[in-house]
């Protein structure tokens, strides 16, 4: 807090001053995190890095008990699936996860309505141990295309069922 300045400070309780100079663009020196180039961020295994993606993981928990899932699929593995792509879609929309984006992800999983059985196949495939295996869910995720995640939920659906 604050003193007015016709009160007296014991100079043991002098607040400190610290100033740095700050790093000039023609130094080169920049925050380690940023990124340089615009597409510095893309490319296999890179990730899609967007606001608050946590939030998918709390949605996640919602999606217990609701997914159709086939006969040696594992429910977790289904989820981290589905939220690993949610987290992709929203971070194409420059924005934090809605519960859409996991609707999408899960429909174009197959996990939500009619799908051929072709399609349940090379799902149960992909997301087989995808919860504890990071480069199989970098895979999966990296097996979808971006456009179909860029698709609302209705036409997401029917690409799904056809």
């Amino acid at each position: 807090m604050t003193q007015p300045d016709y009160v007296p400070i014991v100079e043991s309780e002098e607040v400190r001053k610290f100033w740095v100079q700050p790093a000039s663009p023609e130094a080169g020196v920049s925050k380690a995190s940023q990124l340089s180039l615009p597409d510095q961020h893309r490319g296999d295994r890179r990730g899609s890095p967007g606001p608050d993606m946590g939030y998918a993981l709390k949605l996640g928990q919602r999606l217990k008990g609701t997914l159709e899932l086939s006969v040696h699929e594992h429910e977790e593995d289904a989820i981290a699936g589905v939220v690993a792509l949610a987290m992709k879609r929203a971070s194409l929309f420059g924005r934090a996860p809605v519960s859409t984006d996991l609707e999408v992800s899960a429909s174009l999983l197959g996990y939500r309505g009619s799908v051929s059985p072709e399609i349940k196949a090379k799902t149960a495939k992909l997301t087989f141990g995808v919860s504890h295996d990071y480069q199989r869910l970098m895979t999966l995720v990296d097996s979808v295309i971006e456009d179909s995640l860029r698709l609302p939920l209705d036409k997401a659906k029917a690409l799904a069922a056809s």
